[in-house]
């Protein structure tokens, strides 16, 4: 983490700890799911065709949040730096108390595309489980994958756009460098 102002942690730090935060809730769910897979195993008939389904779907969601949490833990510099670059001049950002208003903005926008992301990972889960147990989606299976895909893609574009919204909006509401 970069070394905070005798007055606190400067905007970077956030952006930092909401990564690392994010990523201990992906950790905690990969630790449920290895719960409910244990519990699964013990209870479920063989054989049988929802049995197969609700195996994809635990084995997949355990997946894709260990995948999650370990991007979100170890990318945690790298994307605090994107949520939240210094000034252009590559000086030290300034204590909580004088940050630009663009730049809470930024970091509230991002974080909020990381949680976009968080609750998105079990629906993908179940939505390729279910895909992989039949081979096809059904009608409703379809508007579930178009909310789901629209979350993912919101997610990110926030995670990565956040400083482009905030400054955009900051633009559109004449707030300039306060």
């Amino acid at each position: 983490m970069t070394t905070g102002t005798a007055n606190g942690m400067v905007a970077r730090d956030w952006g930092f700890l909401a990564c690392r935060v994010l990523a201990l809730y992906l950790f905690y769910l990969a630790i449920e799911t290895l719960l409910s897979i244990g519990i699964f195993v013990v209870t479920a008939p063989s054989g049988d065709e929802n049995t197969r389904l609700f195996g994809y779907y635990y084995v997949f969601r355990f997946l894709l949040a260990i995948a999650a949490a370990l991007f979100l833990w170890f990318g945690a510099a790298p994307l605090a730096d994107r949520m939240m670059l210094s000034q252009a001049d590559g000086k030290e950002e300034a204590a909580p108390g004088a940050w630009r208003v663009t730049q809470l903005l930024s970091l509230a926008v991002s974080v909020f595309g990381f949680v976009l992301l968080v609750f998105a990972i079990p629906d993908a889960a179940g939505l390729a489980a279910r895909y992989l147990a039949e081979d096809r989606l059904h009608g409703h299976d379809l508007v579930e994958t178009a909310v789901v895909a629209t979350r993912l893609v919101l997610g990110l574009l926030l995670i990565f756009g956040g400083r482009g919204i905030a400054d955009l909006i900051g633009r559109a509401r004449g707030w300039g460098k306060s």
